[in-house]
Formats: structure tokens, sequence, C-alpha cells
């Protein structure tokens, strides 16, 4: 890619000069003349620079549009030449929410990597709906997510299934009332609920105060959709960023919560908190690993599809 696209590009992503000139090891000066010849041979401002952080104008849009497709063919004409080579050189970029960076991806690629020694690998953290957007932008060759994707844009390749959990705290009194159908935390991590009958009915927790992810990542969705279908909207007492932060804030009793049952495979066991099972067919999803539909599909992406079915016995 060109230098001056590359360093419009680094801008961009930054939203700052100062950030990008050290990104780039170079002076911010010498940075903004750069942008600023840029923008005199295309005869157009790239930047608004009144506004804090800068952005993009209508015509700065465009042209970062046009270099991700830029980004896009240089990386697929990479891979393509990479595949010549049998799998003795590539490159992969995954992303995945800070769930899966933290505890499903990294002892992946650490097996994939014993397998693959000769494939490089950039592991990319972000929001759900940032991931999908680089997906979609080719910014990226895979993710990792449980959001339901549109199979007319994206390739989705499930590996396992999980199930979603209220975890209330334990001092509560509503637990009292649900001796019989309540889980402790061993009880919940060994999967007992599978083995129960019917889940708790939602509306019994209906006047509990709640905390949520932000509105449009998947879980939000889907919990509220089941507490509608329960025949009430949750009080919702605080909104977070991160299930971790859900799990730990649930535990130091503020807050019942909808959680992934998975996460509880790598917490300390504690007894601050009781677990349901809950009586919806919403609370099942699927974790997936999904590419863009109609891009170059590398070996080493195909390989390291077929490796983690292989991981999760599909």
């Amino acid at each position: 890619m060109l230098k001056e696209m590359h360093y419009a590009y680094e801008v961009y992503k930054e939203k700052s000069f100062s950030k990008a000139a050290k990104n780039l090891y170079i002076s911010q000066p010498a940075l903004s003349t750069i942008i600023k010849r840029l923008e005199a041979e295309i005869h157009q401002p790239l930047f608004d620079r009144s506004t804090n952080p800068i952005q993009l104008t209508s015509a700065g849009a465009y042209y970062i549009q046009n270099i991700e497709q830029i980004m896009t063919i240089e990386h697929n004409l990479q891979a393509y030449f990479n595949d010549l080579s049998d799998l003795r050189r590539g490159s992969l970029r995954i992303g995945g929410a800070t769930f899966f960076c933290t505890y499903i991806i990294p002892p992946l690629i650490s097996l994939f990597s014993e397998q693959y020694p000769g494939i490089t690998i950039e592991l990319i953290e972000a929001s759900t709906n940032e991931i999908l957007n680089m997906l979609q932008q080719g910014l990226i060759d895979v993710a990792f997510d449980s959001t339901p994707l549109d199979n007319t844009l994206f390739d989705v390749t499930r590996i396992y299934e999980e199930e979603i959990l209220l975890a209330v705290p334990a001092s509560w009194p509503v637990n009292e009332q649900l001796e019989s159908c309540r889980l402790t935390f061993s009880q919940a991590r060994k999967k007992k609920h599978r083995t129960n009958s019917a889940g708790v009915p939602l509306h019994l927790f209906a006047n509990l105060p709640f905390l949520f992810l932000h509105e449009g990542n998947d879980l939000y969705t889907r919990s509220i959709a089941m507490c509608k279908a329960a025949g009430f909207f949750p009080q919702i007492q605080m909104y977070l960023d991160q299930m971790m932060t859900l799990y730990h804030m649930s535990k130091s009793q503020m807050g019942a919560t909808f959680l992934r049952n998975s996460i509880l495979n790598y917490e300390v066991p504690t007894d601050k908190l009781y677990f349901y099972t809950l009586d919806s067919s919403l609370n099942i999803r699927h974790v997936s690993i999904s590419c863009k539909k109609n891009r170059y599909v590398s070996h080493a992406m195909t390989t390291f599809i077929d490796f983690c079915k292989l991981q999760y016995k599909i």
C-alpha cells in the first residue's frame, strides 16, 4: 500500500495525528505535512480537524473505504502465494471479544502453532460490533462469536453450544422460595441442570434488579427477549461492557444477571451466587467461527477452521 495511504489510514484509526505519528515513528508535524500534501493532490480535505477527536469528511470516508478494499486485495494476494508453500508460510488474523481472547482462542492458537509453526497469527481483541465490522471489511480473516450472523454475508461454522444461565446473589430471599431448583456453582459447572426437568419460569425474578451488557450485544438482545416473553421488562440497575464484569458484580450482590454457562469453567468456585436454568428456547446459542463470504479463503484459514472443529469434535 502506498505510504500516504498507510499514513492516512493510521490517522483514521487513531482519530488523532499525535497518536498516529507515534505509531508510525515519525513526528507529528511531518505526518501533518504528508496528509496536507495528500489532500492538496486530491483537492479535498480528508479530515475535519475542528472536532475532537477528529472525524472523516465525506471525501475522507470514501477514501478510507477504498483503502480498506486495497488492503483486502493485498492480503488476498499474499495469502494466495503463501498457499503455494503448503502451509510452510502464511498468516492468520483472528478476532474475538474479550471472553474469547482470554479463554477460548489462546489454547487453540498454542496447539495450532505447534503443528503449523510457519503460520504467523495475529489476535485482535475488540467489541463484538467492532470485530464483525472488521470481518466484513476484510481486516481480519476469521472471528469467534456467538452472535447470529447473516448467512448471505458470512460463512459460519458452529463449534460448540452454550447455555445462558441466570445468576442471582445467594443472599437474596428469592432463592429460599426456589430451593428445589437453584444450582450451586459446582452443580452448574457440572451441567447438572441438563438432567433437570423444565427450567425455571423467568417471571419469578421479575422484581429483581438486573445487570446487563450494553445494547447491541447478542446477550442483551436475547435477555431482553426472554424477559419480555415472560411478561416483564427487567429493572436494569447497571450496564456493563464485559461478561466477566457482570459475573463479578453479581457475585458482589449488585444484581442478578444472565451469563454463558462456560464462564464457570474459568472461575474459582463461590458460594455467593445461585444459578438457574431457564424455561426459554432462547437460552441456548452457538459459538461459531466465521469468515467473510466471497473472499479468498486461504489454506491457513481452512486448516485453522478444520483444526477447531476437530478440537470440539464436530
